[in-house]
């Protein structure tokens, strides 16, 4: 999956999986804040960028999901990994796509 610094805000309530009620709630705080932009290429959306507070926290996240991730794979060989990376990677590209369709 790609990485995106900004992500509109309906795609991201679908990733986090919360309601069109939680997801404008969140974007009315997020423009009250000023973390929230209009998405130029859409104005009824708006963009969401992290803070650095989110930043850090993206990145001890991630750290700690790259030990959970080492102790998971840990019965794969280095073949086996590679494979279950390339599946994975090619599910999520095609959900990653069907999603930016969706949301169009």
């Amino acid at each position: 999956m790609k990485w995106r610094p900004s992500i509109a805000h309906t795609p991201f309530g679908h990733v986090q999986r919360q309601s069109r009620p939680q997801i404008y709630s969140t974007s009315s705080r997020s423009k009250r804040s000023s973390s929230g932009l209009r998405n130029p290429d859409d104005r009824r959306s708006f963009l969401v960028h992290l803070t650095p507070k989110g930043e850090q926290t993206q990145r001890t996240a991630a750290a700690e999901l790259a030990g959970r991730t080492e102790i998971l794979l840990k019965p794969l060989d280095a073949e086996e990994r590679r494979r279950l990376v390339d599946l994975l990677a090619r599910i999520a590209d095609d959900w990653e796509e069907l999603s930016s369709k969706a949301a169009r």
